[in-house]
């Protein structure tokens, strides 16, 4: 049917549609099964890049009809007769839906692929260092000061110190406006 000179672009069109929702929905399938496995979003970070343009892959299974629909009856097509001629109605069916779906697909995947990265990127990271806290009376302020240096040295050597850094600023500067709020 795919050679048929009156079914060709429309049996092209299912042929498309099947295999891009099969192909992409599979390796989908494989990266989160893997992601929820192993625990960690290696595989779905690995494969993000490829989802976010994966969306293209279904451009066929729309346009192979509307060649079908549109194109003269010596290149295959229908011609868009009027009054409806068989397999006219099937056409229009799967590039409106085809299209539709295409569409949702392609904005779901342009919205959603940036912060699906960032939240792998953010939930896989090593870079967690915890502030020590040790009271003053417990040990005395150069002792303290000391634990603080070694184990701000600590986490400078597992994080990048700018990201690092700028935690421990914050910190800081919560632990300043705690510290206000409970003097007023």
């Amino acid at each position: 049917m795919l050679f048929d000179g009156a079914q060709g672009w429309m049996a092209a069109g299912y042929v498309s549609n099947f295999i891009a929702y099969f192909f992409v929905s599979f390796l989908e399938m494989v990266a989160w099964v893997l992601w929820m496995v192993t625990e960690d979003g290696y595989w779905l970070l690995l494969m993000s890049d490829f989802f976010y343009y994966c969306f293209i892959m279904y451009l066929p299974a729309w346009i192979f009809p509307m060649f079908h629909l549109y194109l003269p009856i010596t290149d295959g097509g229908l011609a868009n007769p009027f009054p409806q001629v068989p397999f006219q109605s099937n056409d229009v069916f799967l590039f409106v839906t085809g299209l539709a779906m295409w569409a949702y697909i392609g904005i779901i995947h342009i919205i959603y692929t940036k912060p699906m990265k960032e939240h792998l990127v953010a939930i896989n990271t090593d870079c967690k260092c915890e502030p020590i806290g040790i009271a003053v009376d417990e040990i005395g302020e150069k002792t303290r000061e000391f634990i603080e240096k070694l184990a701000q040295s600590a986490c400078q050597a597992m994080c990048p110190p700018e990201a690092e850094l700028a935690r421990l600023e914050n910190e800081k500067q919560k632990k300043a406006a705690i510290d206000l709020f409970k003097a007023s």
